[in-house]
């Protein structure tokens, strides 16, 4: 499941196993989609999710329909830009884990 908000065209997109299912307009006005402001994963106000979260990003640019597809079928490690194994702060994480 994945959600995109574009504050450049004012619209927001539910994404389920790599297809656009749901899309609707917003105030661009609002602030909303501009990245300001408080962001919560699997909270909103005193309601928690009841569950797991599992490989969250977040993005500085609105995904377009490709995108969204590479990162349902390769996961998101093909969009990073270092490889994190072997790199001091990963190795250091494990060691800490331990």
């Amino acid at each position: 499941i994945a959600g995109r908000a574009d504050a450049d065209t004012g619209k927001a997109t539910l994404w389920i196993d790599g297809k656009m299912e749901a899309e609707l307009d917003y105030d661009t006005n609002s602030g909303y989609g501009t990245g300001e402001g408080v962001f919560h994963i699997g909270r909103h106000f005193d309601r928690y999710t009841a569950g797991i979260i599992d490989e969250v990003a977040l993005f500085n640019v609105a995904l377009d329909e490709a995108d969204m597809q590479s990162i349902m079928d390769d996961g998101l490690m093909t969009l990073t830009a270092v490889e994190a194994a072997g790199k001091l702060t990963t190795t250091w994480g494990t060691i800490k884990q331990r």
